[in-house]
């Protein structure tokens, strides 16, 4: 058990580090801004913007992309979710678009967690 809470905290220590370092590489933004859930649904829902559509698809790629990055470079020992192989950008979509819907009331939430939430109940680590 011991083993388990000090890898536990090694991978905390290192996800901290790696988000630090992602944060000073950065160019300035608003201060305490995060795109909630609410807004990122607004722009996966989007018909006629295509600006919206490519930030819902380049959002939900990035957290897909980071959450294996980590788990690659051994920087997490536990995934959040496992998504299959062959599983396209266009199921993720339909699938976010899915969770937010069904859960409105956590559409306050930051568009990160959300995304998370909905990819570890379509796809948890087994």
């Amino acid at each position: 058990m011991k083993r388990f809470r000090n890898q536990r905290e090694n991978d905390m220590k290192k996800m901290i580090l790696v988000l630090v370092a992602m944060f000073l590489m950065t160019g300035p933004a608003e201060a305490g801004y995060f795109l909630t859930g609410n807004q990122l649904l607004a722009s996966c829902e989007s018909k006629k913007d295509s600006f919206g559509r490519g930030e819902c698809i380049g959002f939900l790629e990035a957290v897909a992309g980071t959450e294996k990055l980590f788990k690659d470079l051994g920087l997490v020992s536990n995934s959040y979710f496992c998504i299959p192989k062959g599983v396209n950008i266009r199921w993720l979509d339909k699938i976010f678009k899915k969770y937010a819907n069904d859960h409105r009331h956590k559409l306050h939430l930051t568009a990160t967690s959300l995304v998370t939430s909905a990819f570890a109940a379509s796809f948890p680590c087994v």
